[in-house]
């Protein structure tokens, strides 16, 4: 999954390797190399590859291992095995967590397990710097915490090459994730004896699991296995990969909140806001929503990302929207804002004016944010950039005072919605989004006049909100 990395690295070992070409043309081959990146990335398997790739002895050690409670030992040990390597070059010194022993040096610290370390680390800076041009050893450092290393350590001359190894790309998890299905007969993939599904599951694994490490990955079809084989299944599903990402993402469920007034509050608050967020068009789906503990906090709202494609997506593209529309439109506004602002609307309407949480605050400095971003993006914005700077963010102000305006009267509109809605959540259930749109279809509430209208859908589906044009339009007016 580092094909990049492997060409540098590759091209550093044939100079390790080479007795003629390079030392003729008076080459002096790199002594260090440092593979540093998030943990699980494959650092050390990086390391063990090339050893066995270019056939050269492989001498492997923790940073931790140097440094003991008697004064002399770190010294000793860094001596030890760099004889070693010497005596049987050309070969590779790899020191895995090199940043135990390679830590920046500090003038202030008189504790002797300190100063064992740093006589570890003088003496690894004296090796690195004594090699000799026939002595052709390599050392190779891995670290997540590149940061944390004395810089006479990262100086040209001891470790010249750094490589950043990231998270592996769509395509790399997909051929991570080949390899350890191998080994798996429980995993459908193409070839399979039994069960060719023309790798079907391993694409779709790879599309939904953005920032996975390799070890991440390895661990989800080893988790994926046991679930099948748990259950008598004769394979691993997607639904089986998707339910361990959610317990991996949110948690297992550890009860409820005692019984209370701020668990009532809360109840309300999110089922507005699941509503809300069912409602509006274009949104990310709402898988579920719920109050019940997990991890320590309360689950709240829980959204189907499998249609994500970004590698990154921002925090409003998570939430609310799939893509921004840059259609001048100015309802893009409110069916942006508008489930950002019912948490607040919700709170006055249900606990009387004024009320207000950190939730809904952080909800309301979302919704400036969102508006301003909108603003920039739109036809809407493009107008308004036109005019005096000074208003914009007078114009930014009255945008979301409407959308909260908005809110206010979307929340009257589905009041009794939202009070079953809440009834549920307050059981401890995660209410899932078919089961929210049956409880708007329940709803005797069907039209809304200059704000929103619930048209029913086919096949007992709950129908979206469409914005009046007229309304819209006079507001578009009033800002510009």
């Amino acid at each position: 999954g580092v094909d990049n990395i492997k060409s540098a690295v590759s091209q550093v070992m044939e100079m390790l390797v080479s007795d003629v070409s390079f030392t003729k043309a008076g080459v002096k081959p790199p002594r260090g190399m440092l593979f540093y990146g998030p943990p699980g990335t494959g650092k050390t398997m990086l390391a063990k590859a090339l050893a066995g790739e270019f056939k050269v002895p492989f001498f492997a050690c923790n940073g931790a291992e140097f440094v003991e409670m008697y004064e002399g030992i770190a010294a000793e040990r860094v001596k030890h095995i760099f004889n070693t390597a010497r005596a049987n070059s050309p070969s590779i010194i790899f020191i895995d967590e090199i940043d135990a022993l390679g830590k920046r040096r500090s003038a202030f610290s008189d504790d002797p397990g300190v100063q064992e370390r740093e006589q570890g680390l003088l003496q690894l800076l004296i090796e690195m710097d004594g090699f000799r041009p026939t002595e052709r050893v390599l050392v190779i450092g891995a670290t997540n915490m590149a940061t944390d290393l004395d810089e006479a350590l990262l100086r040209p001359g001891r470790f010249d090459r750094k490589f950043f190894i990231d998270t592996p790309s769509k395509q790399n998890r997909f051929k991570i994730l080949e390899v350890h299905a191998k080994n798996r007969p429980l995993i459908p993939r193409l070839g399979h004896p039994e069960h060719d599904d023309g790798d079907a599951l391993l694409t779709e694994t790879a599309r939904i699991t953005p920032g996975f490490s390799g070890a991440g990955l390895e661990n989800l079809l080893n988790e994926a296995t046991i679930l099948a084989v748990r259950r008598g299944e004769k394979i691993a599903t997607m639904d089986m990969i998707l339910e361990l990402l959610e317990l991996q993402s949110i948690g297992l469920k550890q009860g409820g909140l005692e019984p209370s007034e701020p668990k009532r509050r809360l109840a309300l608050f999110h089922a507005a806001r699941a509503i809300a967020c069912v409602l509006t068009p274009n949104a990310t789906r709402l898988k579920f929503v719920s109050i019940a503990v997990r991890k320590k906090d309360v689950t709240g709202l829980v959204f189907d990302l499998l249609d994500a494609t970004d590698e990154e997506l921002r925090w409003w593209d998570v939430l609310y929207l799939d893509r921004i529309s840059s259609e001048g439109d100015f309802s893009v506004f409110v069916r942006s804002l508008l489930p950002l602002c019912v948490g607040k609307a919700a709170e006055e309407v249900f606990q009387g004016s004024g009320s207000i949480s950190q939730l809904s605050s952080a909800d309301m400095a979302k919704a400036c944010e969102l508006g301003s971003y909108l603003l920039a993006r739109t036809e809407l914005g493009g107008t308004l950039a036109k005019g005096n700077p000074a208003d914009r963010e007078k114009q930014l102000k009255y945008l979301v005072s409407w959308a909260r305006d908005e809110s206010s009267d979307f929340v009257k509109v589905h009041r009794n919605a939202i009070g079953v809605l809440a009834s549920r959540l307050l059981e401890d259930r995660d209410v899932y989004v078919d089961e929210i749109e049956r409880i708007l279809e329940e709803s005797a509430v069907r039209e809304f006049p200059g704000h929103a209208t619930f048209n029913q859908g086919g096949r007992g589906k709950a129908g979206r909100l469409t914005f009046n044009s007229g309304a819209l339009a006079t507001k578009k007016a009033h800002l510009l």
